[in-house]
């Protein structure tokens, strides 16, 4: 057998990679409540496993500078566990900090290569200024305390401080850890603790530091090197540890593993040569600090203190010249960005699996009537062939919505990336905002989420900056300083609404009209509904802000939002009221993948048109039809002028429709407040299609926003109909609708 070790270890970093992901949201999710409530012991242990798991897993493969980083960030948590110092804001910035360049180092696709960037370096010498920190101020505290003592005190110190039994301080017994022969350590991991991501060698590593660790393994259950598994430990450990730790620090070195291992930690009663060295130790106690530094013996070197013989020195110098060859191959290789993973519950992979038994059996039933059917089929057959096609539809449908449950995930990895950005544009601005969220666990297909991602956050930044007021204007106002921000998501049928609310002071829906009379938008002099002149806000360029701000720019990008919204199949609405808030609604269809649809003729052709953009069909009335500005075809829907789109002339197609004896047929459809009328020569009924990509079978046609295949093979388009709204608004700007068409029937051939 050929061990493929760069598979294995190609493995193992997907692995990691994922977990990792999860471990640093964790820890960050835990500073943002530490800052909130730095008395949370619980939160604390929390945020503190979460760095010893993300560095233990980087340990093991040998991302030293995310190791080194990470173990900065861990001492100052062991801080907080063992209280010599509690959370406040400067080290919780500090962790924070970390946090990010953890994401940047897993983001780099190899951490092992990461630079150390002098930002990196200006943050880990900070880290370090806070590790003991709170103990340098205590020994200035009792510095300045000794020093303003006065001579008695001095005397007692001479004569030795007396003990409450009587004693003085040099008759006083040594310490526990002074007289300590040890511990007696047996670590029996169990053979599959590696696959859960834990390393004995880094528990070895840790145990090391702690003092002078020696000691043997056992290696009887050792296989064949043919028959190694190199995740599998068929190894045991006694060791002895010199140390002054406690028996329950060294106990928390081997918390991670105490179910995956036999372990057993006693303490060593000191030796006999430990006993005659006690005087001179006592002795030592009571000399002056310069006199006890200078008869103190030379520290051991770190690095070979784990060693008890020159063999095992000796044996040093390969496994480390193996280290640098593994270093550099590791600095040669490219990096390479992880795959995309999903977890997926065992209960929809199961529910997956009891269909396709069932489409097996179906297969079965359909494939014993073939087979027995030489001659031309019965009329008891054809009724069992009836009953199988009607069975394998179910099964078909069945499969397909729970494969599509396989790539829904819970809206919570969306919005936990938003307290970050609540704690720290919050503390930019001096503003107090509180977050709600609500809704958390409303899935939504995997693709829509990442790409849900920017929009959102986007609205945020732009809540926090120009909705939220300063606390004492909202005081002012009436108002709780500290504002709210909330996020909810809820499922309604095939769709799901998600909504970014604020109590800030609203839209101001005056400067807005002014300013969309200045760019002609809305005609001068003319005042819409309110929802019509706060959707101005959506529209490329448009803004009221006159200063630059650092955190959402001058205004520009929320037409973007609106055009990834919409790009996505969805629609945003938003509403508004001066001095109360502002609430914007994104509704997005479950997923990308499958599509509830309109079909309609135009001419020879099938066109798709997504549900969710249609607001009503109709057959048009001839009476109905006007010239808006003299120009452009316009229909009037109930006292309501809607510019008309001709689908027929817009793609170059035929269309029967022409003729003034068959009616029209008229699908209105909605984005973000903006009604257009398609001509269309006939509704052919409603059904999901499977959207395909029309951009990579065939190339990218503007206002198109796919393909899929009908039931008889043929190719249907899927209209992009934010897309067309655009292109209606473009060509009337310009006076040129019509002029030109889109020659798209050649793609169906």
């Amino acid at each position: 057998m050929v061990l493929d070790l760069d598979a294995i270890n190609e493995s193992l970093r997907e692995v990691f990679t994922e977990e990792s992901a999860e471990l640093i949201d964790d820890l960050e999710a835990r500073l943002l409540s530490l800052e909130e409530d730095g008395e949370d012991i619980e939160q604390i242990h929390a945020a503190f496993r979460a760095a010893h798991s993300i560095k233990g897993g980087a340990g093991a493969l040998s991302y030293e500078l995310m190791v080194e980083l990470t173990h900065l960030a861990e001492a100052i948590l062991e801080e907080y566990r063992t209280e010599k110092s509690s959370p406040n804001a400067e080290s919780i910035a500090l962790l924070l900090d970390s946090v990010d360049w953890l994401r940047k180092m897993m983001d780099s696709g190899n951490p092992s290569t990461f630079p150390r960037e002098p930002e990196l370096e200006e943050l880990m010498e900070s880290l370090k200024g806070h590790i003991g920190k709170h103990d340098a101020e205590q020994s200035d505290v009792e510095a300045a305390a000794k020093d303003s003592g006065d001579d008695s005190r001095e005397h007692d110190a001479a004569q030795g401080d007396t003990a409450p039994d009587g004693t003085t301080s040099s008759d006083a017994a040594p310490s526990d850890a002074t007289l300590s022969g040890g511990y007696s350590i047996s670590f029996r991991p169990h053979a599959d603790i590696m696959k859960g991501g834990n390393d004995p060698l880094r528990i070895l590593r840790e145990l090391h530091e702690m003092g002078t660790l020696t000691g043997s393994c056992t290696e009887s259950e050792l296989p064949d090197l043919l028959d190694l598994d190199p995740a599998t430990i068929h190894i045991a450990w006694d060791l002895h540890l010199s140390t002054e730790a406690t028996e329950e620090e060294i106990e928390d070195v081997f918390s991670w593993v105490e179910d995956e291992c036999e372990l057993e930690i006693s303490a060593q009663a000191p030796s006999a040569e430990t006993e005659e060295n006690q005087p001179a130790q006592a002795v030592a106690e009571t000399e002056g600090p310069s006199e006890a530094a200078a008869n103190a013996p030379p520290e051991p070197d770190p690095a070979a203190s784990s060693s008890s013989s020159g063999e095992d020195a000796q044996s040093e110098a390969p496994a480390k010249d193996a280290a640098r060859k593994k270093s550099a191959k590791s600095e040669q290789a490219p990096s390479r960005r992880p795959k995309a993973v999903v977890r997926v519950s065992t209960d929809k992979i199961d529910a997956l699996i009891n269909m396709v038994g069932e489409l097996v059996i179906t297969q079965s039933i359909l494939g014993e009537i073939d087979d027995d059917s030489e001659a031309e089929l019965d009329a008891q057959q054809l009724s069992r062939i009836r009953n199988g096609l009607r069975q394998l539809a179910r099964n078909t449908r069945d499969i397909q919505e729970s494969v599509m449950q396989i790539r829904m995930l819970p809206i919570a990895d969306l919005f936990h990336r938003v307290p970050r950005i609540v704690h720290d544009i919050g503390r930019k601005l001096n503003k107090q905002i509180t977050l709600e969220t609500h809704g958390e666990q409303t899935e939504l297909d995997r693709n829509l989420l990442e790409q849900l991602s920017e929009p959102l956050v986007h609205l945020v930044r732009n809540a926090l900056d120009h909705g939220i007021e300063q606390p004492e204007e909202r005081q002012a106002a009436g108002k709780n300083p500290t504002g709210v921000i909330s996020l909810s998501a809820t499922q309604e049928s095939g769709n799901v609404l998600i909504r970014i609310s604020d109590d800030g002071k609203g839209l101001n829906t005056q400067r807005i009209l002014e300013k969309a009379w200045e760019k002609g938008l809305i005609p001068k002099g003319v005042t819409p509904k309110d929802e019509e002149i706060h959707s101005c806000i959506f529209r490329p360029g448009f803004s009221t802000t006159d200063t630059v701000s650092e955190v959402s720019g001058r205004g520009v990008g929320m037409d973007v939002v609106a055009r990834n919204i919409t790009n996505l199949g969805g629609q945003v609405q938003i509403r508004s009221e001066a001095g109360k808030g502002t609430d914007i609604s994104i509704k997005l269809p479950l997923t990308l993948a499958i599509l509830d649809a309109q079909l309609v003729r135009v001419g020879n052709e099938t066109f798709v048109i997504p549900i969710l953009s249609i607001v009503e069909s109709l057959q048009a009335d001839p009476n109905r039809f006007l010239l808006i500005a003299n120009r452009d075809e316009g229909y009037r829907l109930r006292d309501r002028p809607l510019q008309v789109l001709r689908l027929g002339e817009t793609f170059g197609l035929t269309s029967r429709s022409r003729s003034e004896e068959q009616p029209k047929m008229m699908v209105v459809v909605e984005v973000s407040d903006a009604q257009l009328c398609l001509v269309v020569d006939e509704l052919l009924g409603q059904q999901q299609v499977v959207v395909k990509s029309l951009e990579k079978n065939f190339r990218r046609v503007e206002g198109l926003a796919g393909a899929t295949i009908l039931g008889d093979g043929t190719v249907a388009l899927i209209l992009d109909v934010s897309r067309l709204i655009d292109m209606r608004r473009e060509h009337q700007r310009r006076g040129l609708f019509g002029a030109s068409s889109y020659q798209v029937s050649g793609a169906l051939q």
